[in-house]
């Protein structure tokens, strides 16, 4: 195709081709310049290739293949251009028809000419093979959009792909007025776009190859889902509107879960209406046909919140109602019950705001901001014409109670949507009056906006009328500001001098409410103007002045002050002199004082300052002659002051002393006092300054006499005492007069007590004065001596102390002995005499003592293993010496003592004489012990006395072992001992001693038979230096049938048990065997051995035990059998 085209038109040159079969083809858009003859004989072909690229700008020369959005200008040759689309789309579409050529002026306003055109059809010939594509489909399909894919093996073309309304043909793009939309060249799969929801399309494809066309492929009919299927695609209502249909036919299924009911069973479509503050209801109650649902959400779409649902609030229909809030979008979703999809008609309300009407109105306060809507309001015929109308559109109400201030009430803000108005009424609601009212605020930055002003009266109810103009309805911000109540400052009250004056009232005196003010002060006799704000003050008293303020509302407001009239001072006047006295310090004040006194051109003179001026007096009395200081520092202004001899208010210059600057610029003055005498004192400032100040008076030195003690008596009562008087102030020469007649100032025999002395000046003037004469205390002494060590001895001591009297002391003791302690004493007894340092005595006596003499009175082995107590026993006597004694023992194996500190026997008399002790030692066979003793002073020398069972150099000569044999009855008894130690001589000698019945003659042997039972003793001598001895006690038992006092089944026994001198030990055994019978202490120490031989089976063995030297305790008697057998028994031992 060629062009032969010039215009005016400015880069916005749009040419389209289209085919008899309707086939479009876009050849350029937005291309040309504002130049004539462009595309001036340019030919349009697919295959164009300009060779030269001088009619295009130098930066597109190198892409001009394809002409999309290029700038030409004056393209007047015959330039091979490739048209935006292929021209290829023609092929094989029938040539014949009529061919339209479409030139546009997109934008407008320019002018051209198509001056001439041509276009060349070519019949193609060799039509290749072109198969038609196959299984069509249509997928993913949306509101507004498809996928189409295709099958067509083999094929090697590109595909032409066409859409359109259900009913258009396919193949011709256009049927009967419904066009069909081509892409070409398409692939499968091919997404399909611009759709609208709930429409019926068709669709159908076919293969271009290279020019050639195939069939058409299978027509395929789709539905696409509702516009507002999902919920980012709701479609938004808005209060007051129409109801809208819609159909849930085709929707998809949500997941929102259960608000209210179930909601994801069938699919749905949503809508939007943003909060008016109200309730809303919405509804399918009407025109609905199927069994609907309906859920309500606040949030985003993904991740919203349940508000209300509903189900069947209608038959099958649905309708919920629920509040809102202002400016918040509420999500709703139409479903079905079940899977049930369908057309409806959805119905909404939205109820008036609460304040819709004047009963209604909400209140707002100063500085309060309100948003609210009349989307749902009603209009108000009440509200009538207030400056302007206000009953066209809807409009809500506001409440305001007046606090007297200016108030403003403004919808002037960016938060307001629409054309307002306002009007403010007092008044009721069933008869408003009209304050004032505005449709457009000038003054706002915001177009349509309005603004009202008014002055509240306080406790009145104003309303608040916010409404549109003509029928304008919106969402608006009320602010309601007030100037600050109106408030009224009286000033603080002040305090002025008697006869001066003050300027009251505030700075400034009122504001807030709405300016200008009156102002009415009363009482008004003592102001200059009582209408002022700040009117001068010039009371006689203390008066309070009230202030009543107006401002241009007619606001009132008062305010009291106080101004405090401050007196003369008391003693301003000379006449009423107050009366001071010394030594406290006294506080003044000379504020509001004027001056009476004189002039005092001389001594008064300080920097050409020669009076007192602004003074107070005070009169003094001197009762002693000699300096008086006034002193006025640490006031707090620039003090002088002046003082006058006499009581009498001068009239001229007569002052004794004057001062101005003595302590910085305070005053101080020191005269020369007369006794007895007033003087007046007059305080003032420098050049009249006043202030509060303190006075402190410094006296005379006082006349008066102190009498001491020089020294006290010499010992207690002597009158040998003196004392001496001291005076000060008052008249020298002075008298003196003791109370003992002495008249020196120093008096010197007078007895311990108070003596009074009278002292006269030489003005006769007399002071009386005591002295207290003391006397040392009564001198006491005591003395104590220690004993002699021992018997004998000469090693006594004396210690002597003493107070009292007069320090220091000497000690004397008869014998000669001096000091407070002297030792080497011999018995006897001794003198002390203390002296103290006046001579005064004391004496006492004491008595130094001697023990008796330390020595043994008796002792020796009591028994060894007398009497059936099978152990040894010791007892040693000592008396005399120092008790305690000190003793060291040394013991092995079972050794007890006990020592018991008792007045002893020592003449053998029979009555115990001297404290001593006596030793009790337990000890048994195979046991040893040795112990020294001496007395607390060691009396005995060297180690004291020494006793032990062992006293030779060679091992102990002991009975260690042997056995004994029953007697039947007839005297067949026996005993074999074995001994050991000592020094044999060979052997040992044995001697033995039995019962009386016993009548045969004892051998000197260790072995015996034939004996009777009963007690046996042996004693073992050796042949050591000194010769050993043991002795042995030995219980021959009778063998007697029965049990005794066992128990069955008891082998031994022992009663009494607990035993206190004596005990009986019984056994019996089964079976004859060899046995021993011994005690043990807990420790495990042998006591005692009481039987060791053999014992016939059946026969009772009862043994005789002596306890009596034994400590109490716990022992055990065990018995045990050759054949191993042990049996143990406890025995308990009290005493």
């Amino acid at each position: 195709m060629s062009t032969f085209i010039t215009h005016t038109f400015n880069s916005d040159l749009d040419i389209t081709l289209t085919s008899p079969a309707g086939t479009v083809v876009t050849i350029t858009t937005d291309n040309g310049s504002s130049f004539d003859n462009v595309f001036n004989g340019t030919l349009w072909d697919d295959d164009a290739d300009p060779g030269n690229p001088a009619p295009f700008a130098a930066a597109t020369a190198a892409a001009n293949n394809v002409v999309t959005d290029r700038l030409y200008s004056n393209l007047v040759t015959a330039t091979p251009l490739v048209p935006e689309e292929a021209l290829s789309a023609f092929y094989g579409e029938n040539p014949n028809g009529t061919w339209t050529l479409t030139i546009d002026d997109d934008l407008g306003g320019d002018t051209g000419t198509l001056n001439s055109w041509s276009l060349q059809v070519t019949t193609c010939s060799n039509t290749p093979t072109c198969v038609p594509p196959s299984s069509l489909a249509i997928s993913s399909i949306t509101a507004t959009s498809a996928v189409a894919s295709w099958s067509c093996p083999g094929c090697t073309g590109t595909f032409v792909l066409e859409y359109g309304p259900a009913g258009f043909t396919p193949g011709t793009g256009a049927t009967a007025g419904v066009g069909g939309t081509v892409i070409n060249p398409a692939t499968s799969p091919q997404a399909i776009s611009g759709l609208s929801g709930s429409t019926n399309y068709q669709v159908y494809v076919r293969q271009n190859c290279s020019g050639f066309f195939s069939g058409n492929s299978n027509v395929v009919g789709f539905n696409t889902l509702p516009a507002n299927d999902l919920c980012a695609n709701a479609i938004p209502l808005s209060c007051g509107g129409a109801p809208v249909t819609g159909t849930t036919v085709g929707a998809t299924i949500d997941a929102v879960g259960t608000c209210g009911t179930a909601l994801g069973t069938a699919g749905g479509v949503w809508y939007t209406i943003v909060g008016a503050g109200t309730n809303i209801t919405v509804s399918t109650c009407t025109g609905t046909t199927f069994d609907t649902k309906l859920g309500v959400f606040t949030g985003a779409c993904g991740a919203f919140t349940c508000v209300a649902g509903n189900d069947d609030a209608c038959g099958l229909q649905s309708s919920v109602t629920f509040s809102t809030t202002l400016g918040t979008t509420y999500y709703i979703l139409v479903t079905g019950f079940g899977t049930a999809t369908g057309p409806f008609t959805l119905t909404y309300t939205c109820a008036p705001p609460i304040n819709d009407n004047c009963a209604s109105a909400l209140p707002i306060t100063c500085g309060g901001s309100v948003t609210g809507q009349t989307l749902t309001a009603t209009a108000d015929a009440a509200a009538g014409t207030c400056v302007t109308p206000l009953n066209t559109a809807p409009g809500v109400w506001y409440s305001f109670v007046g606090n007297g201030s200016f108030v403003t009430a403004t919808t002037c803000n960016a938060a307001t949507t629409f054309d307002t108005k306002l009007g403010v009424f007092t008044g009721t609601c069933a008869a408003p009056v009209c304050l004032t009212g505005n449709d457009d605020d000038p003054t706002c930055g915001f177009a349509f906006r309005s603004t009202v002003s008014f002055c509240a009266a306080p406790g009145v109810t104003y309303r608040v009328f916010v409404t549109g103009f003509s029928t304008a309805t919106g969402v608006f911000q009320l602010n309601l500001s007030c100037t600050p109540p109106m408030s009224v400052n009286a000033g603080s009250d002040v305090t002025i001098c008697q006869g001066t004056s003050t300027v009251i009232g505030g700075a400034p005196t009122a504001t807030g409410g709405n300016p200008p003010y009156t102002y009415l002060w009363s009482p008004s006799g003592s102001l200059d103007d009582a209408t002022s704000p700040n009117p001068t003050a010039s009371p006689n008293v203390t008066t309070v002045y009230g202030v009543l303020v107006t401002d241009a509302c007619g606001g009132t407001v008062s305010d009291l002050v106080t101004v405090n009239v401050t007196p003369y001072p008391g003693n301003n006047d000379c006449v009423n002199a107050t009366p001071a006295s010394a030594g406290v310090p006294i506080n003044f004040t000379t504020e509001c004082a004027t001056t009476d006194g004189p002039d005092e051109p001389g001594l008064c003179n300080s920097f050409g300052d020669t009076n007192v001026q602004s003074d107070i007096w005070y009169k003094y009395y001197s009762g002693s002659s000699g300096d008086v200081t006034v002193s006025l520092c640490g006031s707090a202004y620039d003090t002088k002051i002046a003082i006058y001899e006499g009581d009498v208010c001068p009239t001229a210059a007569s002052a004794v002393a004057c001062a101005d600057d003595d302590c910085g610029l305070q005053s101080e003055v020191t005269f020369n006092a007369r006794c007895n005498t007033w003087y007046l004192i007059r305080i003032g400032g420098y050049l009249g300054y006043t202030g509060d100040g303190v006075m402190n008076i410094t006296p005379a030195p006082v006349y008066d006499a102190t009498a001491t003690q020089v020294s006290e008596s010499s010992c207690s009562g002597v009158p040998d005492g003196s004392a001496a008087v001291t005076v000060i102030g008052g008249t020298a020469p002075y008298t003196y007069l003791w109370d003992n007649g002495e008249t020196a100032q120093t008096a010197t025999a007078l007895s311990p007590g108070s003596h009074t002395v009278t002292v006269t000046d030489a003005n006769g003037c007399f002071v009386v004065t005591a002295a207290l004469i003391t006397q040392p205390s009564i001198i006491f002494c005591f003395a104590d001596a220690t004993d002699v060590t021992c018997n004998g001895a000469n090693d006594g001591t004396a210690t002597a102390s003493a107070f009292g009297g007069t320090p220091p002391y000497t000690f004397n003791w008869t014998g000669g002995y001096t000091g407070s302690f002297v030792s080497g004493l011999a018995p006897g007894v001794y003198t002390l005499t203390v002296a103290d340092a006046n001579g005064c005595i004391c004496t006492q006596t004491v008595t130094v003592s001697e023990p008796p003499v330390f020595d043994i009175v008796s002792g020796g082995n009591i028994n060894e293993g007398d009497n059936g107590t099978f152990y040894n026993l010791f007892e040693v006597t000592i008396a005399g010496g120092s008790i305690p004694y000190d003793f060291d023992w040394n013991n092995s194996g079972y050794v007890t003592y006990s020592i018991v500190y008792d007045v002893v026997d020592t003449d053998g008399n029979g009555t115990p004489d001297t404290p001593g002790v006596t030793v009790s030692v337990v000890y048994a066979d195979n046991a040893t012990f040795s112990f020294t003793v001496n007395d607390g002073n060691d009396c005995a020398g060297g180690e004291g006395f020494s006793f032990s069972n062992n006293t030779g150099g060679n091992p102990i000569l002991d009975i260690n072992s042997w056995t004994v044999g029953p007697d039947n009855g007839f005297g067949t008894g026996s005993i074999n001992v074995n001994a050991s130690g000592g020094v044999p001589c060979p052997g040992y000698n044995y001697q033995w001693e039995g019962p009386s019945s016993y009548s045969g003659i004892f051998p000197n042997s260790p072995n015996l038979s034939g004996l009777p039972y009963g007690w046996y003793i042996c004693t073992v001598t050796d042949c050591d230096s000194p010769q050993q001895s043991t002795i042995g006690w030995f219980w021959v038992p009778k063998e007697t049938r029965g049990r005794g006092k066992l128990a069955e089944g008891e082998a031994i026994t022992a009663y009494p048990n607990p035993a206190k001198e004596q005990t009986t030990i019984e056994f019996s055994l089964d079976q004859t065997t060899q046995v021993t019978l011994a005690v043990y202490s807990l420790d495990g120490k042998l006591v005692a051995t009481l039987y060791k031989g053999m014992a016939q089976g059946g026969e009772l063995y009862t043994i005789p035990f002596t306890t009596a030297h034994l400590p109490g305790g716990v022992y055990t008697a065990t018995l045990t059998a050759e054949n191993g057998v042990v049996q143990q028994h406890k025995l308990s031992v009290i005493h």
